[in-house]
This record gives C-alpha cells, sequence and structure tokens, in this order.
C-alpha cells in the first residue's frame, strides 16, 4: 500500500485478517470434505492464504494449519485428474498445451495453489523440510498411484528455485532425478512421462557431477 495508508492497512490487518481467513480456511475445508467449490472460488481463496503468509499478524494465524492445507489442498489440486485423465484420452495434444504451457490459466485454482506452495516454502522456515518429507514419503510408497505421483513430481519441480539455493537438497538433487525421475521416463502413463520432462526442465540448472546422468537425460 502507498504511506498514506499504512496506518489503516496495519489497523485492517490486526482487526479483519482474522475473521475472513476463517472464512477462506472453511471454503478449503469444504473442498477438502468433497463438497463443491467452485474453481474461481478456490483460487481467491488460495491468493488470499498465500497473501497472508507474508504478514507475521496472519502467519501466527495459518501456520498450524498449512501442512495439512498443502497436504489437503494442495496436493490434491497439482495432482492428474478425471478431469485431466479424460482430455489425455481425447486429446493429448491439448493436454500438453494446456498443462505445460507457461501461459496456463491465470484463473486456476492449480495455479494458485502452486503460487501458495512457493510462497510457504520459501518465506517460512521449517515449511521446505515438512513439505519435502511429506512428498518424498509419498513417493517412496509403494501404494502411490499415478496421479498421487504426478501431483509430487509437480510439486517438486514447483520448488525447484529454491531447492538449488539449499545446499541439503542441492546436492541430492542428482541422485533424486537419477532414483525418481528418470525411470518415469518409462512410464506406461504418458502424463507421467510428460511430467518427468517438465521436471527435468525445472532442475536444468543442477550441476551434474557424472556426465552420463546428463548424457541419459539428453537420450
Amino acid at each position: 500500500m502507498t504511506k498514506e495508508y499504512k496506518e489503516f492497512s496495519e489497523w485492517f490487518l490486526k482487526t479483519f485478517s482474522s475473521g475472513i481467513l476463517t472464512s477462506m480456511l472453511k471454503n478449503l475445508d469444504q473442498y477438502r470434505r468433497k463438497v463443491y467449490v467452485s474453481p474461481r472460488v478456490m483460487q481467491q481463496a488460495l491468493n488470499y492464504i498465500n497473501t497472508a503468509v507474508s504478514h507475521a499478524h496472519s502467519w501466527k494465524l495459518i501456520k498450524p494449519h498449512m501442512l495439512q492445507i498443502i497436504q489437503d489442498i494442495v496436493f490434491p489440486l497439482m495432482s492428474y485428474s478425471e478431469a485431466d485423465a479424460e482430455l489425455w484420452d481425447t486429446d493429448p495434444y491439448d493436454y500438453i498445451r494446456i498443462k505445460f504451457d507457461i501461459f496456463e490459466d491465470f484463473v486456476s485454482p492449480v495455479t494458485a495453489a502452486q503460487t501458495l506452495l512457493h510462497s510457504a516454502c520459501k518465506k517460512r522456515k521449517e515449511m521446505l523440510q515438512k513439505t519435502m518429507n511429506l512428498l518424498l514419503s509419498i513417493i517412496q510408497t509403494g501404494t502411490t498411484t499415478p496421479s498421487q505421483k504426478d501431483g509430487a513430481l509437480h510439486m517438486i519441480g514447483t520448488m525447484a528455485d529454491i531447492l538449488l539455493k539449499k545446499p541439503v537438497y542441492k546436492d541430492q538433487m542428482e541422485k533424486f532425478l537419477v532414483e525418481i525421475v528418470f525411470p518415469e521416463f518409462n512410464s506406461p502413463h504418458g502424463h507421467l512421462r510428460a511430467r518427468a520432462c517438465w521436471v527435468l526442465h525445472y532442475f536444468s540448472d543442477v550441476k551434474y557431477q557424472n556426465e552420463q546422468v546428463l548424457a541419459e537425460a539428453f537420450r
């Protein structure tokens, strides 16, 4: 906000943000309980929570719920859905255009979920580690469905720039690509092969220690 509104904005934040956030969380909880919430309302609710992550006052209110939001809202939204499957079956070219185009629908709840995930893991301590622990446990579980695997890889790729700045993850990325992403190039599910290409693109800044790994990526 501009300088003359600073005092008003602080008053507004402390007076109203708690009530508004409660309403937004109720919207998300409805979605979690499989009650219909329109995509536009989901997108706006996620955008509001994304803004709230940046403010210390509102973050205190969201913090206890954030991991659950990532697990129960962001993860399903970013996973391969029934509607995706229908589009893949009827028009795979259109699926690739919509899903992997840089100008993907900006009013989509999926885009809003990506933004919220990125903000929380970049700006708030411990969120990156907690989220990565969750995603790696999903990927490494034998019962993970192709849809869930797509969602977990989608989320990890979204956080690529953050992960590549943290030595603890950066040093493991080559191993991660070889063990978790490369096998998906041979997946019987076309959407997972597409996702593997997308993830490799987002981790293009990885400095490969082993040239054979880079050659395999190209192959």
